[in-house]
Order: C-alpha cells, then sequence, then structure tokens
C-alpha cells in the first residue's frame, strides 16, 4: 500500500526540518535584536554623563570593534580548516545576538549552527565551542593576572586571587581538554573529543582571544580615565577579569549585573563607584553599537557577494 503525503504538504522530512530550523533562528534573531535594543536604550539613558563627552566614546567604540575581530579570529582558527573563514566570523558576529536573550544557550547554539551553514560539520563545531570557550576564559585570566602585576592600587586579596587566575592558562593545554570534553561527551553526546581541534589551532586561539580581552579591556580603561600608569593597569585588570567571571556566568544575560559587581569590587575605592559604573556602561553602550555595527556590515557584505555571484 502507497503513502501520500496530505494535500498541500510536498515537504521532505529533511525539508521540513530545515525549514523549522530556518524559522527558528528568524525568531531568535529577531528575540536577540529586539533584547540588545532593549539593552541598547537601557544602557544610553543611564550613560548621559558619559554622552557629553563622546570623543572618549567613540574612540572606545574603534578599539572595541578591533576587540571583537579579534575574537572572531579566536573562533574561526578552530575550525579554519574545514570551514569558510569569513562565514564563520560573520557567523560569530551574527551569534552575539543571542547573548542578550536570557536562557544562556542562544549565543552558543546560534553560532554553532552559522559554522555548520558555514561548512563545518555539526559536532565537530560544537566541540571547537566548547574549546573556544576555554580558550577565551583562559586568555581572560591570563591578561588579568598579568596587568595585576602592576597595579599596586587593587585590594591585596582581590590582586592575589587574580595572579593566582593565571593558572588558568594550563587549561588550553589539548590533553586535558581530551580528558575533560571524554567526560562531558558522557552527558552532552554532541561532543566528540575526536573533533577536539589541533594544539596548534587551540594556542591560536587562545592568543587571539587573549589580545582581544586586553583591547577591550583597553576600552574601559580609557572611559575611566585614570591619572596614573598604576590606576590604568589596575582598570585593566579588573575588566579582564569581570569579562570572564561574567562569560561563565551564564544564566545572566551578557554577565549584567555580575561584570559590574566585579569592577565595583576591584576599583570602588582607587575610583569611586561613580567613575566605576559609569565607565561599565560606557563601556556596555559602545560594545552594543560595535557588534550591531559589525553584523550589519558583514551581513551587507555577504548579501551582496550573493548577489553578484547570481549573476555572474
Amino acid at each position: 500500500m502507497s503513502s501520500s503525503a496530505p494535500p498541500g504538504d510536498d515537504l521532505t522530512p529533511p525539508s521540513r526540518r530545515r525549514l523549522v530550523i530556518r524559522v527558528l533562528r528568524i525568531v531568535l534573531a529577531a528575540a536577540g535584536l529586539a533584547f540588545l535594543v532593549i539593552a541598547l536604550v537601557d544602557t544610553w539613558s543611564r550613560s548621559s554623563e558619559l554622552l557629553r563627552s563622546p570623543v572618549r566614546l567613540v574612540f572606545a567604540f574603534v578599539i572595541v570593534v578591533a576587540s571583537l575581530m579579534l575574537w572572531s579570529r579566536a573562533w574561526s582558527a578552530l575550525l579554519e580548516h574545514e570551514a569558510d573563514a569569513r562565514a564563520l566570523r560573520h557567523g560569530f558576529y551574527l551569534s552575539q545576538l543571542g547573548k542578550y536573550v536570557p536562557g544562556g544557550i542562544w549565543q552558543a547554539a546560534g553560532q554553532v549552527s552559522l559554522a555548520r551553514d558555514a561548512g563545518a560539520d555539526l559536532t565537530r563545531a560544537s566541540t571547537a565551542f566548547v574549546v573556544l570557550a576555554v580558550a577565551q576564559v583562559a586568555g581572560a585570566a591570563t591578561v588579568g593576572g598579568l596587568t595585576a602585576l602592576f597595579a599596586p592600587d587593587l585590594p591585596t586579596p582581590y590582586r592575589v586571587a587574580v595572579i593566582a587566575g593565571l593558572l588558568l592558562s594550563l587549561l588550553v593545554y589539548r590533553g586535558w581538554m581530551v580528558a575533560t570534553l571524554r567526560l562531558a561527551g558522557r552527558v552532552v553526546k554532541r561532543l566528540d573529543v575526536t573533533g577536539v581541534p589541533s594544539q596548534r589551532a587551540i594556542l591560536h586561539s587562545y592568543a587571539f582571544a587573549a589580545v582581544a580581552t586586553a583591547v577591550a579591556s583597553a576600552s574601559f580603561a580609557l572611559i575611566t580615565r585614570p591619572h596614573d600608569a598604576g590606576l590604568a593597569f589596575a582598570a585593566l585588570s579588573a575588566f579582564a577579569t569581570a569579562w570572564w567571571i561574567g562569560f561563565v556566568a551564564i544564566p545572566f544575560p551578557s554577565g549584567i549585573g555580575i561584570r559590574e559587581a566585579v569592577l565595583l569590587a576591584a576599583l570602588r575605592t582607587p575610583l569611586t563607584s561613580g567613575v566605576v559604573l559609569g565607565a561599565a556602561i560606557g563601556q556596555r553602550l559602545v560594545s552594543i553599537v560595535a557588534e550591531a555595527t559589525l553584523i550589519g556590515t558583514t551581513g551587507t557584505h555577504r548579501l551582496r557577494l550573493r548577489r553578484r555571484q547570481a549573476r555572474g
């Protein structure tokens, strides 16, 4: 007996699945954009004092754009041999919308899914995302620890703890990553230890992540306007540390609240709470605008490229 599809339903199961995924992406992208706009409006309303001195924000914006480009390189370094590097970087920017959506999984889901569209195997992309997260945390902890060595203005217990965070750089050893992922793979089936990138690729990703964090930290330090080198290093160290702690605080969208708390713990005494919170708001403002700018520019470039290919 032959079976026939219901009238009007001529989609095969794979086609139907692709359609569902496409619709979900559109919905999640719209939700991410909406939450990003909400965050932008909220941040803008609280940054009136900073907006009276826009020059610092303009320079900070340029610096943050550079840091995001470096972070995207940290991602593409892990998959560049099996996927289109430009598409991977665009997917990285676009997935940033997901971090503003409550839930803590949307950025990861978007980044992995878009990596598959760029040509990467889904399982390898899932594994690479975990490796990237480790490289980002290790890179930020490295920046925080190294700059803390030159920051006597930081509270002593905090400074000692941040310097001890240099030990997190050991996480980028591939052998330990494989062992950890083998344990995690018992719970998350998409993780495959055979898909862990080479040690060289991991170190490249770690280096890009560390430089990206240092550059992003510089944008925060610029906005605080430290009056000496010690305070500048304190601001660099505090931001790098606050960044990775906020990054691992998954339930909090974009680390909101967590990063500010860490920054206050480190810098309230030497810079005052008003200066710290003002700089945190300003840095978040330029980060949101920088993300939207990169999403728009890379998306426009890809659209133009597709049109040229269609004509040619």
